[in-house]
């Protein structure tokens, strides 16, 4: 009789080499994922912020319009100042000052408001 082995699986290089390409195309695949929707929830923020900007922005041009309406009846007034809010951390700012028969705006700023507290959990400058 001859001398029979227990069948042994032979996985050789090439199948080896195809489980390992298999691998890196599932980790690249989750890691595109991943990038992909981190993207859409910054372009999606994004586009809120730019949203919500232009409509203080357009509530403004409103206001400064009816304000100038009002000073040309009352010769009396140099300036205006007002602020409209963007969002609960930033507000639009607007001045405008009397230049003869009309106004100049000298400033139309984002300012941000509160007090900014820095996030000190990780001793990095110690």
């Amino acid at each position: 009789m001859k001398n029979r082995k227990a069948p042994f699986v032979q996985i050789g290089i090439p199948s080896l080499l195809v489980i390992f390409i298999l691998l890196c195309l599932v980790t690249f695949a989750a890691l595109s994922y991943v990038t992909a929707a981190n993207d859409y929830s910054l372009s999606q923020k994004t586009a809120e912020r730019i949203s919500d900007y232009y409509a203080a922005d357009a509530k403004a041009r409103e206001t400064l319009a009816a304000m100038i309406q009002d000073a040309g009846q009352t010769p009396d007034t140099d300036s205006l100042s007002f602020s409209v809010p963007i969002d609960e951390k930033q507000s639009l700012a607007v001045e405008a000052v009397r230049e003869g028969d009309s106004f100049t705006v000298t400033r139309w700023q984002v300012v941000t408001e509160g007090e900014w507290n820095p996030d000190d959990s990780l001793p990095v400058f110690q």
